[in-house]
């Protein structure tokens, strides 16, 4: 099928058009562009454009203004320039590239590829295995099942990976992570930063900063830098492989465990076995240790909301 191009003025253009392919040029202004199922082409100007793009294959590129773009199920190609733009794209494999501000992005399940720029945004992503790209801000990202990967830039960010083998890289700042059940690899930056992780072998690298970890059942190796650091320790299968434990560190109880456990410390060469009865909860590597500071559960991580 032959494309048909659509050209706007240099003013607010309102565009309807069908299910055939459409490439639009919609100049500067507040436009209002909707296109039917098909695989179309749209180009907006700067200003605050509402973009509706039906299914098909469609490619949107938008420029600097308060855009708000939704497209249908297919594999969508979108770019907004900088400002508060709110995309919503559905099913599909899309690629969506937002510029600086304050972005609100939603994406279907299948494999999406997001990035934003500077700015507080908010990403939601479904099931699928999705890359995303936050940069600097205070951003919430939020997954579904799959095997994602994130990147969050310097700022206080708030991480919810849904179950799959994720890993996930958050920059400087007071970050909040929590993965459910897979063998997640985490990394946070220098910051005081709390970290939860489902069932599963998971390698958590958290640098300087009081950090609350918990890392859940299986066999997890956890590596921390200098501060005072607080670990909370799952009852049942696996146990946690603690690397920079320092004498200031606390330890806390978690599921499984009654809260009037008493812990038994072994210590075997340089290293010390943190034990609950017969289940063993953690080896703290390269330190002696014969008790340790135990303290109560810290408050759960605050949620994300629009």
């Amino acid at each position: 099928m032959v494309y048909k191009y659509i050209y706007g003025t240099s003013g607010n253009d309102n565009i309807k058009l069908g299910n055939e392919k459409y490439i639009v040029f919609a100049g500067e202004g507040n436009n209002s562009i909707l296109t039917g199922n098909g695989d179309d082409y749209i180009y907006a100007g700067a200003g605050d454009d509402v973009i509706f793009a039906g299914n098909g294959n469609n490619k949107v590129y938008a420029a600097e203004g308060r855009n708000r773009v939704t497209t249908g199920s297919g594999h969508d190609v979108i770019y907004t320039g900088a400002g508060d733009d709110v995309i919503a794209a559905g099913n599909g494999n899309n690629q969506i590239y937002a510029g600086e501000g304050r972005n609100f992005v939603t994406a279907g399940n299948g494999n999406d590829l997001i990035y934003t720029g500077a700015g507080d945004d908010l990403i939601y992503a479904g099931n699928g295995n999705n890359t995303i790209y936050a940069a600097e801000g205070r951003n919430g990202v939020v997954t579904g099942n799959g095997n994602d990967l994130i990147y969050t830039g310097a700022g206080d960010d708030l991480i919810y990976a849904g179950n799959g083998n994720n890993t996930i890289y958050a920059a400087e700042g007071r970050n909040g992570v929590v993965t459910g059940n897979g063998n997640d690899l985490i990394y946070t930056g220098a910051g005081d930063d709390y970290i939860v992780a489902g069932a599963g072998d998971d390698k958590i690298y958290a640098a300087e900063g009081n950090n609350i970890i918990a890392a859940g059942t299986g066999k997890d190796i956890v590596y921390v830098g200098s501060g005072k650091n607080q670990f909370i320790f799952d009852g049942g299968f696996g146990a946690v492989t603690v690397y920079g434990f320092g004498a200031d560190d606390l330890i806390s109880l978690g599921m499984g465990i009654a809260s009037n456990t008493q812990l038994k410390f072994t210590i075997s060469g340089n290293d010390t076995f943190v034990s609950a009865g017969n289940d063993l909860l953690a080896t703290l590597k390269d330190i002696k240790l014969t008790g340790g500071n135990i303290v109560p559960l810290p408050a759960p991580i605050p949620t994300i909301t629009a």
